[in-house]
């Protein structure tokens, strides 16, 4: 059974971002990604997560964020670390410089690093 606020999906782990990173077994970090959720775009908890897990933890897998997030933050979030998001809220993303819009899966990918 995982932790409370992690679940796996497939070959990924999904968090929430209640979780702390810090407390989470090793297991958690083994997979391939790491999706964390955001429920509202105020929460700015992400940027804090994602940077504990590239800087803290070493985590060198791929990071997605998947939410109602804004597009200014989309910025934000590839350079704290963050390879794909994925807005749920309908929200049209823009031109961002280097962000490739994959209308399949609706999610925007920094291509440029």
């Amino acid at each position: 059974m995982a932790p409370p606020g992690e679940r796996t999906v497939s070959r990924a782990t999904r968090f929430d971002t209640a979780v702390d990173l810090l407390e989470q077994p090793a297991e958690s970090f083994a997979g391939e990604r790491i999706e964390i959720e955001v429920a509202n775009f105020t929460d700015g908890r992400v940027f804090s997560l994602v940077r504990q897990l590239r800087q803290r933890i070493g985590f060198r897998g791929e990071i997605h964020v998947i939410g109602d997030l804004l597009p200014d933050q989309i910025d934000h979030l590839a350079r704290c670390g963050v390879d794909e998001v994925r807005l749920t809220n309908g929200l049209d993303p823009g031109d961002r410089p280097g962000l490739i819009r994959d209308s399949y899966l609706e999610s925007w990918t920094d291509r440029s690093r």
